[in-house]
């Protein structure tokens, strides 16, 4: 329906305009910000954990890239880039928020990744001040490493996110435009169910076994710990400070055994969950 009405005297328009039944349409609502998930985060708190973390070894005048140098510089890289991820989840779980793929995009990610940008450009300036005829082949292969641990890390959560939200939405625009349609992508088969839900019943019976030795103050020491359960698998999931901390804190094999498991696919705890629901079935 089009309705005819008179433009207001001495304003120079034309005496009669136009106005569409669709102009007093309600606005469309606003899009959420890209960055809330970030802009929730809390960096003050962030800063203090991360500050706990041991620190990795410099790449200064002192480091000398030989490749058994490199290889226990990516160890520590490793160990500290597993305990970045834990801070974030950490500090996200403790403001009760739900994990999501803005929060796994626009936190885990970025966080992470910016550690590795660190690394990189320190190993880049220090590789100018070294003799590459000698040292040159070392910090080819450290940048190699590097480069593959950054794509291993894109690709973890980019596998966490399809777990999150299956079905990938392209932007509104791009779909309208195009008139692209979208398919829900198919979840972890039943193999990896079971292998999930395997890792964690093995860690928590590892985890149980440990506390209890704790409990009993049969052991006072990580290394009695390790020489009476040689073959766990836990020593080679946790750093040198978080096997420390198995004696030092408190803690419940099962939701430990669930945090770590979900750290290791690459996933939330509420996939691993979502894993024995399916094994359930």
């Amino acid at each position: 329906m089009v309705q005819k009405i008179k433009a207001p005297a001495g304003t120079g328009a034309r005496d009669t305009i136009v106005k569409s039944r669709y102009e007093n349409k309600r606005e469309p609502a606003k899009r959420a910000s890209p960055w809330a998930a970030s802009e929730k985060f809390n960096e003050q708190l962030f800063s203090i954990k991360l500050s706990e973390l041991p620190p990795l070894p410099r790449i200064d005048g002192s480091f000398f890239p030989t490749n058994a140098a490199v290889d226990n510089y990516l160890v520590s890289l490793h160990e500290r880039l597993e305990g970045v991820d834990r801070i974030c989840r950490r500090i996200w779980q403790i403001k009760g928020e739900p994990v999501t793929p803005e929060f796994v995009r626009e936190v885990l990610e970025r966080k992470v990744m910016a550690q590795i940008d660190a690394v990189e450009g320190a190993s880049v300036t220090r590789a100018s001040a070294t003799d590459l005829t000698r040292w040159g082949h070392a910090w080819a292969y450290l940048a190699e490493e590097v480069g593959n641990l950054k794509s291993g890390i894109v690709n973890r959560y980019t596998r966490e996110i399809e777990e999150l939200a299956p079905s990938i939405v392209i932007a509104d625009a791009e779909v309208e435009r195009k008139g692209i349609r979208t398919h829900r992508k198919r979840g972890p088969d039943l193999k990896t169910h079971s292998e999930r839900a395997k890792f964690e019943d093995r860690l928590r019976s590892e985890l149980g076994a440990i506390r209890d030795q704790k409990e009993k103050e049969a052991v006072s020491t990580v290394d009695e710990l390790q020489r009476r359960f040689s073959d766990y698998r836990i020593w080679t999931i946790l750093s040198k400070t978080e096997q420390d901390e198995l004696l030092d804190t408190d803690f419940k094999p099962r939701a430990y055994a669930r945090e770590l498991t979900a750290s290791h696919f690459g996933v939330t705890t509420e996939a691993i969950k979502k894993s024995r629901q399916k094994l359930l079935r």
